[in-house]
């Protein structure tokens, strides 16, 4: 993908306390083999790197709907364990940086996930201004998702 991504969008965040510690919370965002399925519903396609774990994990994903055949790189550019996690996903509307700070409350993890993207075209720049509530919600879901699947692990 030859993509410019130079148009900046709007900064999206949103955040959920995890009934769990820091270090179970931590190990399930961390594990790139399961989290597109837990967090964006998206079916792992396959591995881009060698390594499956840190800093310069790359992949594959695609949505689960059918209606959605488009395929999204992702790449861990930073992590700090039990602190930071932070993924790329690059797709042909826009390049996005997912942004997550674990913050331990004891038997408790506050999750706050952070989404800045910059788009290919005034189109997905102005398409995001309109769509910065839903774009909201879905990440909330997708915490949710995160939080109600933690939650259940023994």
């Amino acid at each position: 993908m030859d993509f410019v991504y130079n148009l900046p969008m709007p900064v999206i965040e949103t955040q959920t306390t995890i009934n769990a510690p820091v270090e179970k919370t931590f190990t399930v965002f961390t594990d790139f083999e399961n989290l597109p399925a837990l967090l964006n519903q998206a079916q792992l396609l396959r591995f881009l790197s060698e390594n499956q774990t840190g800093v310069g994990t790359k992949w594959e994903q695609t949505p689960m709907d059918p209606e959605q055949n488009n395929i999204n790189v992702h790449e861990v550019i930073e992590l700090t364990p039990q602190k930071s996690l932070a993924i790329t996903s690059l797709d042909q509307v826009s390049k996005e940086t997912l942004r997550f700070t674990f913050t331990s409350q004891g038997n408790q993890t506050l999750v706050t996930f952070t989404l800045e993207a910059k788009g290919t075209n005034m189109l997905a720049k102005f398409a995001s201004l309109l769509l910065k509530g839903m774009m909201k919600d879905g990440m909330t879901q997708d915490l949710q998702r995160m939080k109600e699947h933690i939650e259940s692990l023994p």
